[in-house]
């Protein structure tokens, strides 16, 4: 198998996880800000976390898709490697400035 085609299954493999992961954790964290924010009125607070949890899915997920190419040609698996964790990483930090942002907003 090409290792472009092979980087371009483990970004999508790596990604959709982390995806899926990382919206789990705050779905069920972030309840318990919004039931703050929204006070008596839980129904709203889950309507809300709801519609949170698949815009987070929406945008990670284009953002994975349009970040998807690879230019260039790899030679080898440490190039892979490198090409990989450049994207994955990105993907980690874009989300932790996010959350810090939302969480400094949040902070009175």
């Amino acid at each position: 198998m090409d290792l472009i085609v092979l980087s371009y299954c483990i970004y999508l493999v790596l990604g959709i996880c982390l995806t899926l992961i990382i919206g789990k954790v705050l779905f069920n964290r972030g309840v318990i800000y919004l039931q703050d924010v929204f006070g008596a009125n839980q129904e709203l607070a889950s309507a809300t976390n709801q519609l949170l949890r698949v815009g987070f899915y929406l945008v990670l997920g284009g953002y994975i898709l349009l970040t998807l190419k690879i230019s260039g040609e790899i030679s080898n698996i440490r190039e892979m490697l490198e090409i990989l964790s450049g994207k994955l990483g990105t993907i980690i930090l874009a989300i932790g400035i996010t959350l810090v942002i939302v969480n400094v907003i949040r902070t009175p």
